[in-house]
């Protein structure tokens, strides 16, 4: 029954795709879950347009956003309001509110159990077509906002030139219109996983609030796997990376008594190398270190 349901949603997540790409429903700032875009085409869109400006000696502000329990905050009669407000078929959301409708939970705690009691919010965790419905739900997240805004599903960052008081003014407005979004929404930012990041020569670092709090500040950040520094160069990313891919090394050392060339290239390939060469583009080529 699982494998037939699975394959239901496959189904109408397929149709529900063609359909919100004829209609170019999706948000180009938008670069999860959705075929041809990735990681790194979400961190290449965005830095490619922080170096731009700070090339051209402007004062650069990077904001990074998290949502506490974005997935399982989803309202459904949110969800399906914008469902419906879309141009795709009405079939297609009369069929997703009966698969959210009648969902229940319950907790258990050394084989006690609570009662069970229906859910009304979150995206199905593990379907197929939950991540589909998320994007939909945060698709216009960034109506309003001047500033140039990326996401990678929930994962949200802006950025703008902060030269001026007038400047930093439309950075503090934008704040304000994510905090409206978030309200009319019923989600919340997690404060402690939001900051910004003060870029350039000449920024005087001005304070920011979001939801009443000052935004914390900080010299880096690590932006969906890859540390970000507030000088644009990857050195702590690099060797992050490294003590990485030494760690694992020394655990196949420990681990593997006995091991030949091919199988060390096997496990060096599938173990070691992908740390070294994750989001590869966004950071290399980069200067030779001592």
């Amino acid at each position: 029954m699982t494998l037939l349901s699975k394959v239901m949603e496959s189904i109408v997540k397929q149709r529900l795709l063609v359909e919100l790409s004829e209609t170019h429903f999706f948000n180009e700032s938008q670069h999860g879950f959705r075929g041809g875009r990735s990681v790194t085409t979400n961190l290449l869109d965005f830095y490619d347009g922080v170096t731009d400006l700070l090339d051209k000696r402007n004062a650069v502000d990077i904001f990074y956003f998290d949502m506490a329990k974005a997935f399982d905050t989803v309202k459904h009669s949110t969800l399906l309001t914008k469902l419906r407000a879309t141009k795709i078929n009405a079939h297609y959301v009369d069929w997703i509110e009966d698969y959210l409708r009648g969902r229940v939970q319950r907790v258990v705690v050394r084989c006690e159990c609570s009662s069970w009691l229906e859910v009304y919010s979150g995206v199905p965790q593990g379907s197929v077509i939950g991540p589909l419905l998320f994007l939909i739900f945060i698709n216009d997240i960034s109506q309003e906002i001047q500033s140039t805004i990326n996401v990678f599903a929930d994962d949200t960052k802006m950025m703008n030139v902060a030269n001026t008081e007038r400047e930093r003014e439309v950075l503090k407005m934008d704040l304000k219109h994510l905090e409206d979004w978030c309200k009319l929404n019923d989600m919340k930012f997690n404060q402690n996983k939001c900051s910004v990041l003060h870029c350039g020569g000449g920024n005087i670092c001005s304070s920011y609030m979001l939801d009443g709090n000052v935004l914390r500040e900080a010299d880096d950040e690590k932006d969906l796997g890859v540390i970000i520094s507030k000088d644009m160069k990857f050195k702590s990313n690099i060797s992050a990376q490294i003590k990485k891919a030494n760690r694992t090394l020394g655990m196949i050392k420990r681990n593997f008594k006995y091991i030949n060339r091919e199988i060390f290239q096997n496990l060096y390939s599938t173990l070691v190398r992908p740390h070294l060469e994750f989001a590869a583009p966004v950071w290399s080529p980069w200067q030779q270190g001592e």
